[in-house]
């Protein structure tokens, strides 16, 4: 059974609101360097000899050239680090995002087509090693074959809810990692009931994890899981999904902050 598209509107509102972000970046340098050549010819034609200035034909002198280029390029070095921070900052988001959307994905097809099914997530067991040529996250979707059997058949359409992988072969998140479970407990380390090692969602949509598998979140309990920006410091480039019994994700800056209440 398809997925409507408006199932999928959380990753398209981040996707929206990246493009956005990215605009407004590329709009204002824009309108910065303009700024700067205005300032520049204002600067030449103020000191310049007025007979020189009478004499002077429109455009700009080899001096004004290479006046703005030499600004440029200061501005140029100002602005790419700050440039490149964004962008590994949106991919954590995205992957977060891109995490979340599968987990609602993969609970509303429980409940459409009334049937379990298991969402395992694997790790970078190198997640702080500091390598950022190095980043892993693995997500894989099965569905229960026969009700109550335990018996998992990995999930091929539709496509939406075939899970992905972010590696250096599938780059889509560049240096997002997952922190696997058990390592620091910073996402959660599945007992594997029922040969599920994941989320093990029921025919209502709830998730049928034995309580070893959740953490005390807010007065409820919820599975956790933690992605990593390798490109900067793991520690402080964090963002955390939180999954409650009701199988509903809740993003929050890292697994030292604790999700909101449900409504």
């Amino acid at each position: 059974m398809a997925v409507g598209p408006h199932q999928r509107r959380g990753h398209q509102r981040s996707a929206c609101a990246e493009r956005r972000e990215s605009y407004t970046f590329s709009r204002k340098l824009g309108e910065s360097l303009t700024k700067t050549v205005e300032y520049a010819r204002m600067m030449l034609h103020r000191y310049q000899p007025r007979s020189s200035q009478s004499e002077r034909f429109g455009g700009f002198t080899l001096i004004e050239t290479m006046i703005v280029i030499a600004i440029v390029g200061l501005l140029a070095l100002v602005s790419i680090p700050n440039m490149t921070a964004w962008l590994s900052r949106m991919r954590l988001r995205g992957a977060t995002s891109h995490l979340s959307t599968q987990i609602d994905i993969t609970r509303k097809m429980a409940i459409t087509k009334m049937t379990r099914y298991c969402m395992t997530m694997t790790g970078d067991a190198g997640f702080s090693d500091g390598n950022t040529r190095s980043f892993f996250i693995n997500v894989a979707i099965s569905q229960e074959d026969g009700v109550g059997t335990g018996v998992w058949l990995p999930v091929t359409q539709p496509v939406e809810l075939t899970g992905f992988t972010n590696n250096q072969t599938n780059d889509s998140y560049p240096g997002i990692s997952l922190e696997p479970g058990g390592v620091s407990g910073n996402s959660t380390q599945f007992t594997g009931a029922e040969n599920c090692s994941g989320l093990l969602f029921n025919q209502s949509g709830y998730l049928d994890n034995p309580s070893a598998d959740f953490v005390p979140c807010n007065g409820g309990q919820c599975a956790k899981f933690t992605l990593v920006n390798k490109y900067y410091n793991p520690i402080a480039e964090r963002r955390t999904l939180w999954v409650n019994r009701g199988g509903m994700p809740r993003t929050t800056a890292g697994p030292a902050v604790l999700p909101p209440l449900a409504p």
